[in-house]
C-alpha cells in the first residue's frame, strides 16, 4: 500500500485542492507524512495553525494511519510500521530486482567517464572516475532514463611518440604492458627533458608519424591494441560496457583543419610553434 498516496487522496477530498503537497519530515518525531496548511490560507481565510488544528480533529484516518496531529502550521501523519513493513517486503520480493524502478523518462544523456588515455599506466584517479561513472549511469538509468556511456581516450599525441621512441630495443613483454608501457613513457620522459637533441628527435618523428610513416603507424596500431585490449579487461572487471568508444586520432586531423582556418581567420595565432587563442579581446 502507498501511504503517501492514501493521504493525498484522503486530503483532496477533505480539501478539494487538485494537487496536494506532501513533505516527509527530517525528524522522525513528527511522523512519517506532513502537509502545509499554508496552501488553504488565502482560500479559508484562517491561519495555517487554526487549519492544521481543525483538519487533525475532523479527518478521518483510514487504515494504516494510526495518528494525525497538528505541529504548528503543518499536519502530520503517523503510520502502521508493521503494516508497512510487510507491505515494503510484499513489493520487494514481487518485483525482485526492478523493486524501486522508474518508468521510462523518454530522455537521454550521454555519461562520459574512465578517460585513461593509452600507453599510460592507470591510477587511483582511473579507479575513482570508472567506479563514479558507472554508479551514476546505473543510477540515471534504473530511473528510467536511456543512458549512453562513453569513454574518450588520448591515442595520439606527444606522450604517445615519446613511447615510440623509448621503445626502441626494448622487448616487449606478453603480459601487463599498460603497466610496462608506462613506465617507458616515464624513463624515455626524463631522458628527453633538458635535451636540445632529443627534443629534436622527438619533434622530427612526431613530424613522421603525422605524415603517415608506414613502419611508425605499424607499430602504433600494434602496442595501442595492446593497451586497448588491458581496458577491456578493466571494463569487464568492473562491470562496465561502454557504447561509444571515442579516440583523439578519430578527430586529429579534423581538429588540425579547424586550427588552420583559426588561423586564417584571425581568430588563432602561431606563437613559438603552438597554435593559441589569446581571449583577452
Amino acid at each position: 500500500m502507498d501511504y503517501k498516496d492514501l493521504i493525498i487522496k484522503l486530503l483532496k477530498k477533505e480539501t478539494k485542492l487538485k494537487e496536494i503537497p506532501i513533505e516527509e519530515p527530517k525528524d522522525p518525531s513528527l511522523g512519517d507524512f506532513a502537509f502545509p496548511c499554508f496552501i488553504l490560507s488565502s482560500t479559508l481565510k484562517k491561519s495555517p495553525v487554526d487549519i492544521a488544528t481543525e483538519l487533525a480533529e475532523t479527518l478521518k484516518l483510514p487504515k494504516g494511519v494510526t495518528k494525525v496531529e497538528a505541529k504548528g502550521p503543518y499536519l502530520n501523519f503517523y503510520i502502521e510500521k508493521a503494516d508497512y513493513v510487510k507491505d515494503v517486503i510484499h513489493e520487494v520480493l514481487k518485483q525482485k530486482e526492478k523493486y524501486g524502478q522508474s518508468k521510462n523518462t523518454k530522455k537521454t544523456y550521454m555519461v562520459e567517464f574512465f578517460h585513461a588515455n593509452p600507453y599510460k599506466a592507470v591510477h587511483i584517479g582511473h579507479i575513482r572516475n570508472i567506479c563514479l561513472g558507472a554508479a551514476l549511469s546505473n543510477i540515471m538509468e534504473f530511473a528510467g532514463n536511456k543512458i549512453i556511456r562513453s569513454n574518450y581516450q588520448g591515442d595520439v599525441g606527444t606522450h604517445v611518440i615519446k613511447c615510440l621512441w623509448g621503445l626502441k630495443g626494448k622487448k616487449i613483454p606478453t603480459k601487463d604492458r599498460l603497466n610496462f608501457y608506462g613506465k617507458v613513457y616515464i624513463e624515455a620522459n626524463k631522458k628527453i627533458k633538458d635535451n636540445d637533441k632529443l627534443e629534436k628527435e622527438i619533434k622530427e618523428l612526431s613530424k613522421k608519424f603525422y605524415a603517415g610513416d608506414k613502419d611508425l603507424l605499424k607499430k602504433w596500431k600494434e602496442t595501442r591494441e595492446h593497451c586497448l585490449d588491458e581496458f577491456e579487461d578493466f571494463y569487464k572487471e568492473f562491470g562496465v560496457k561502454f557504447d561509444r568508444l571515442y579516440f583523439e586520432s578519430e578527430v586529429e586531423k579534423l581538429g588540425v583543419e579547424i586550427s588552420k582556418e583559426l588561423v586564417k581567420k584571425k581568430i588563432a595565432k602561431v606563437d613559438q610553434g603552438a597554435t593559441i587563442i589569446d581571449f583577452k579581446d
